[in-house]
């Protein structure tokens, strides 16, 4: 298992995107993974790990697991801090609407 010390995640803005960010996973406190997407698909939200286009436009990884586990734990612990973040700007926008109201209301 690897010891994943730090995640960061990066929110898009744009509504009508499947892409919906992107995520920095920091290894033992001392090697970054940047760059993985975060995309909304038909069923569930998924991550792919960062890739290149080569000039025969195929796609070449840059990063990757080489077992399942691993795989899961990255993809485990980046969707579970999305939601994180979706839930804390959640909240932020709420307490905004809230101050707002108040604020029409005097």
């Amino acid at each position: 298992m690897l010891d994943i010390t730090e995640v960061r995640i990066h929110m898009m803005r744009n509504p009508n995107s499947n892409l919906k960010g992107f995520a920095d996973i920091i290894i033992s406190g001392c090697f970054m993974v940047g760059n993985i997407a975060i995309i909304q698909g038909p069923e569930y939200t998924y991550t792919a790990m960062p890739y290149r286009i080569l000039p025969d436009n195929t796609r070449k990884d840059t990063v990757r697991s080489l077992t399942e586990d691993c795989e899961r734990q990255v993809e485990g612990m980046v969707l579970d801090a999305y939601e994180d973040k979706l839930n804390q700007e959640r909240m932020e926008a709420s307490a905004k609407t809230v101050v707002r109201d108040r604020k029409s209301v005097v």
